[in-house]
């Protein structure tokens, strides 16, 4: 609840801009999400409110978040 209510923060009522590439082994859509040249992905992760999930099997090509997630680790963020 603490991460959505961030996550909507940080969006306000800018518009985004959201490019599915892809959906998971449920059928959910894998997108990256881009606000003001931003991507929102990478911002959530860097703060510390998600974590980058790559799929051991079955996975799909998209971004990586892998530098945003040390950084939130390096900070204790999350």
């Amino acid at each position: 609840q603490v991460a959505t209510a961030a996550v909507y923060e940080m969006v306000g009522g800018d518009p985004v801009n959201c490019e599915v590439y892809g959906r998971d082994r449920w059928g959910r859509a894998l997108a990256e999400c881009h606000q003001g040249g931003r991507s929102l992905n990478a911002a959530i992760v860097e703060a510390g409110w998600a974590l980058a999930w790559y799929p051991s099997t079955g996975a799909v090509l998209g971004p990586r978040f892998d530098r945003d997630e040390a950084e939130a680790a390096a900070a204790g963020a999350g």
